[in-house]
């Protein structure tokens, strides 16, 4: 993962706004980062799985633009059977953007 813009103002160390990303498919698994103007990003993030989940949370009244993330999803699928295979590699790309 990769954020290409992001604004999401908070006056209150992200409490109130914030982008958290968790290393799975809910909020109760182990959290990458948690987000806002005041904790940044860093340039790349990385999941262990194939799967992330990302909250935005944002107040009422927020004047942050949100955030314009790229990703890329890799799965390697190993082969199955004797010899010198390799298996295969599924990259899927795409990009997430939020305006609040």
């Amino acid at each position: 993962m990769r954020f290409l813009e992001f604004d999401i103002p908070s006056w209150d160390e992200c409490l109130s706004s914030y982008l958290s990303i968790h290393d799975g498919n809910t909020d109760d698994d182990i959290i990458i980062g948690f987000y806002c103007n005041v904790i940044m990003p860093p340039e790349h993030l990385h999941s262990g799985f194939n799967v992330a989940f990302i909250k935005f949370r944002y107040t009422t009244g927020n004047p942050g633009r949100g955030f314009l993330m790229e990703y890329n999803a890799e799965i390697f699928y190993p082969a199955i059977g004797l010899g010198n295979s390799t298996g295969k590699m599924q990259i899927t790309k795409g990009y997430v953007q939020v305006k609040s």
